[in-house]
């Protein structure tokens, strides 16, 4: 296993790339609760892993968890 920069890994045997705390949608849930913060990590994250997977080319991508920050509704930014 090879720890990537940004905290993610590689099963480098398989070739398999896992990510995880990813919270899609924390800016528009904490807004939705009364805090507003600049929306700007899902970009981030986007970019984040459209590099990564260029880079790695990985077989597979698996989320090991909190994909989603809040799983009670959709929110357009998720």
């Amino acid at each position: 296993m090879e720890i990537l920069p940004g905290g993610a890994a590689l099963l480098t045997e398989e070739n398999v790339l896992v990510v995880a705390d990813m919270h899609l949608g924390v800016e528009a849930s904490l807004e939705y609760e009364g805090l507003s913060l600049p929306r700007v990590q899902t970009k981030k994250i986007a970019d984040f892993m459209t590099k990564l997977i260029k880079a790695v080319s990985p077989s597979k991508v698996i989320v090991a968890g909190d994909l989603k920050h809040n799983f009670s509704r959709n929110l357009v930014q998720e």
